[in-house]
């Protein structure tokens, strides 16, 4: 499992600034009215807010981008008014088809389908109407060939996607790479998973930011001591740490 990608979308409000937290360190970039929002916000202390108008953020194209295997792709999504457009969320494409081996995430309006779209080899969707004002979880895994879309944890809809995706064309969050289809609203959380799928059944999202946790053997439990203050302590054991995938 590799994590390439992990915005929290944090910081001071109207900050321009969204570090991405993964070992990848991608360099984000706001575009036009694109900032950090710390009035409504899922975790943490901002989320990226997006006014419909054009704002949106890119990151560089990279391998990174290029999802050929299994993969989970992830975020909270806030629609500022119930969606009266279509909305682009994130991906290397655009609604109309290009570039090929490109993907996106993108809900419809005139459908009411929320898609995940890999461009010139098929899509997975179904109608998701959501509401205004109102935070949702928003998932797509694929293990082997099977893809799914999950809102609030539950499956939207699933297929088989077999082509490869192979675009490692610039990545955009909040509007396509034609700049259509503009996103209004905010976005928190956004992750993206090489090489696992984190969910392939109905699950409960998660209910705190994604961060670092540490993981303990067996014997480092049994070893397992408190201080006076109650704080843990595992005497001359080696602390791994990795990203939580789920």
């Amino acid at each position: 499992m590799s994590e390439v990608l992990l915005l929290h979308c944090d910081g001071v409000d109207a900050s321009t600034d969204f570090p991405d937290a993964s070992s990848s360190a991608h360099v984000v970039t706001a575009q036009n009215d694109a900032q950090v929002d710390t009035a409504e916000k899922k975790f943490g202390s901002g989320s990226a807010l997006f006014d419909g108008t054009g704002d949106y953020l890119t990151a560089p194209a990279s391998t990174d981008w290029v999802l050929d295997a299994d993969f989970t792709i992830d975020f909270r999504y806030r629609p500022t008014v119930t969606p009266i457009d279509n909305e682009f969320f994130v991906g290397t494409g655009n609604n109309s088809g290009t570039p090929s081996g490109s993907w996106l995430f993108i809900r419809h309006q005139s459908t009411g389908f929320m898609y995940f779209i890999v461009n010139g080899t098929g899509n997975v969707g179904a109608v998701w109407n959501p509401v205004g004002g109102t935070w949702y979880h928003v998932a797509a895994t694929r293990e082997g060939t099977d893809v799914k879309i999950f809102i609030d944890g539950t499956i939207l809809d699933s297929g088989t996607i077999s082509g490869g995706i192979t675009s490692n064309s610039i990545l955009y969050i909040g509007i396509g790479s034609n700049l259509n289809d503009p996103l209004n609203g905010r976005i928190d959380e956004v992750r993206i998973l090489k090489g696992e799928a984190a969910w392939t059944a109905n699950f409960t999202p998660p209910t705190a930011p994604y961060g670092l946790i540490s993981i303990i053997s067996v014997e480092q439990i049994e070893h397992l001591e408190y201080d006076s203050a109650g704080n843990q302590h595992w005497p001359g054991a080696v602390k791994i740490f990795y990203t939580l995938g789920s």
